[in-house]
């Protein structure tokens, strides 16, 4: 068959199957090739044909499945039955152009899973690159914030993670507002459906933290969180991501760059504080200043009990200095009379000295006598003697004060000494002195004896 002209102008007409059959063969020229990607709506019709679109989130082959085909290639038959989101490569036989109804298809004579091998392996060397860029630091993470003014929350809508993630911030911190952004969170349109999420929360002034939630599944069911484009998103955005998906076993690569909860129920106790533990630490913090409050009414009543002590020890130490005094009052009227008894019997002396011999001679017997032993030594040895009455009067007032002997004396809030029993009330404050200082007590029970009125002793002044 001659090939007709190419310029418009000059080329005759065809018909357009003529040139449907042109598009068909210029398809077929394609060639086979092994594809791999998302089965989309799959459907069965008949003689076991698969209906499917294969999609890599962007661009749709349709694809026409043909069993028998692959029995005639061996007797192991048919890998695969395609289902909706499953991961697959497909083995094109060719592609055709089907002018009756103006639709291309993709002939597929095989379909097999892409295994879970292959796509951990892809995993582990998106990880190892992003690795070597410093994106999976957490030293460079964004910190969490403690207390967000609202949480961002990208999970499939009306999805089991949704309620437990919303559930969880709901019981810990009802105050925080949850602004959601639902959008698919599995198969190949699912990466760009998040990353443009993040961003719409990643703009929102109410935002502070992002959470991305996704239950758990296979390696499969979460090869979107491997997406290459998601995870340098997470890091390009200003706002904090933690992601919550899967579980421990299967740790998609999103989790290695932000921070990660792993599971959806954990993710409220990462981005929220606990309502309960800050009420306890706001009663702590009221318990301590109520403490830090009384310090100084504490200090006070210290301070007053030790002036009542520092009072009383004043009073003894001025009858002390008081017994002082009168021993050196009566040492000089003792030194005075001693003189004065020494100037009579020196006067005497000399009267005598005037008279007969023999009262002369008993009359120098005697100044003899005087100056042999000076008054003023007989002067010393009483004031000694009186200064040693005073020393023994100073020590009973000491013995006098109750402490020395172990005793306690208590005083009212007042102030008062309290001698009885019936001076006091249960609740009453009192202040105890000892030896050695002063004690706080509160009255909590009185136990008076019977005795009668008239058998207590007199009050002594205070």
């Amino acid at each position: 068959m001659s090939r007709p002209s190419t310029d418009p102008r000059t080329a005759a007409p065809i018909g357009v199957a003529d040139y449907a059959a042109r598009i068909g063969a210029a398809l077929r020229e394609a060639g086979p090739a092994v594809v791999e990607g998302e089965v989309q709506r799959p459907k069965q019709g008949g003689r076991g044909v698969w209906w499917f679109d294969l999609t890599d989130g962007e661009n749709v082959l349709p694809c026409s499945y043909l069993p028998w085909l692959t029995r005639r290639r061996g007797p192991g038959g048919p890998t695969h039955t395609p289902r909706h989101g499953d991961r697959v490569r497909v083995r094109v036989r060719h592609t055709e152009f089907w002018g009756g109804g103006g639709r291309l298809r993709v002939v597929v004579d095989d379909v097999e899973t892409a295994g879970e091998g292959e796509l951990l392996r892809r995993r582990a060397e998106l990880v190892d690159r992003l690795a070597a860029e410093g994106l999976c630091d957490p030293e460079r993470f964004p910190p969490l914030p403690r207390f967000p003014r609202g949480v961002g929350l990208i999970s499939g809508a009306d999805s089991d993670a949704l309620k437990d993630v919303i559930r969880g911030l709901r019981d810990r911190f009802p105050a925080v507002p949850v602004i959601t952004a639902c959008c698919r969170v599995q198969g190949v349109a699912a990466p760009g459906e998040i990353v443009d999420r993040l961003a719409r929360l990643d703009g929102d002034p109410r935002v502070d933290v992002i959470v991305v939630a996704r239950g758990g599944g296979s390696v499969q069911d979460l090869a979107c969180f491997d997406d290459e484009r998601l995870c340098r998103a997470i890091r390009a955005i200003a706002t904090p991501v933690l992601t919550a998906i899967g579980h421990t076993d299967n740790n998609p690569v999103c989790n290695h760059v932000t921070h990660a909860a792993f599971v959806p129920r954990h993710a409220a106790e990462r981005v929220v504080p606990d309502r309960r533990e800050l009420l306890r630490e706001v009663d702590h913090a009221a318990a301590a200043l109520d403490r830090a409050a009384r310090a100084p009414e504490a200090l006070r009543r210290g301070l007053d009990a030790t002036a009542h002590a520092l009072h009383g020890r004043g009073r003894l130490e001025r009858y002390r200095a008081a017994v002082h005094a009168a021993g050196r009052t009566v040492d000089g009227r003792a030194q005075g009379f001693l003189r004065g008894m020494h100037g009579e019997l020196t006067d005497a002396c000399r009267a005598l000295e005037r008279a007969p011999e023999r009262v002369r001679a008993q009359t120098a017997q005697v100044r003899h006598t005087l100056d042999a032993r000076p008054v003023g030594a007989l002067a010393d040895r009483a004031a000694a003697t009186l200064r040693r009455g005073v020393e023994e009067h100073a020590r009973l007032l000491d013995a006098a004060d109750p402490r020395r002997r172990g005793w306690i004396a208590a005083l009212g809030d007042d102030g008062r000494v309290v001698r009885h029993v019936a001076d006091l009330r249960p609740g009453e404050a009192v202040a105890l002195q000892l030896q050695d200082g002063t004690a706080d007590a509160t009255i909590t029970a009185l136990h008076p004896e019977d005795a009668p009125a008239s058998d207590r002793p007199d009050e002594e002044p205070a």
